[in-house]
């Protein structure tokens, strides 16, 4: 029973949405946007993401924006108020794109999410997911995932912007 799939079900709690900055020794970065998914947040709460060439270069390339605050501005009493325009880095929770260290890229589940918690408290932390349940998840995660295979794929040229110092940072330097 402990290892039995379970269809995954947000719970729309919105606790996701209050732990968007993360933070390591070398970088702060925001929530994660699509150039075209700017206009869903104020101005001055959006600041580059990912870049390709070298940010003094004409040709260099934003491919991705991220959004400065801790907690969701669209939260609205626990809950998105943009539920169905949502960005989507927010359509593909619980799962995310990390870079494995062969420099591939493959999916993760955030055990921060409130309802894999509750899963994996039920079920003494075994079970997996069935992926069926996620569909819509997992069509936005491969989205979400061409900037980062970008990103890898053009390492030497791959640069992310540091919220915390308000700079460039190449890519590579971010590899464990």
């Amino acid at each position: 029973m402990s290892g039995a799939s379970i269809e995954f079900r947000c719970l729309r709690c919105g606790e996701c949405c209050r732990r968007l900055l993360i933070g390591s020794r070398l970088i702060r970065k925001g929530l994660p946007l699509f150039p075209d998914e700017r206009g869903l947040f104020p101005g001055g709460l959006i600041k580059p993401g990912v870049g390709i060439g070298h940010p003094d270069k004409p040709d260099f390339r934003v491919i991705s924006y991220q959004m400065t605050e801790m907690v969701c501005p669209h939260l609205d009493e626990g809950s998105c108020g943009i539920w169905e325009a949502r960005p989507v880095v927010c359509r593909t929770y619980p799962y995310m794109p990390v870079i494995t260290q062969g420099g591939y890229v493959t999916k993760e589940a955030s055990l921060e999410c409130t309802s894999l918690m509750m899963e994996a408290a039920r079920r003494h932390g075994v079970f997996k997911i069935d992926e069926g349940s996620l569909e819509g998840e997992l069509r936005a995660l491969e989205k979400l995932s061409r900037i980062t295979v970008e990103a890898v794929e053009n390492l030497d040229e791959a640069w992310f912007y540091d919220l915390r110092g308000e700079r460039w940072i190449r890519f590579e330097r971010l590899r464990p």
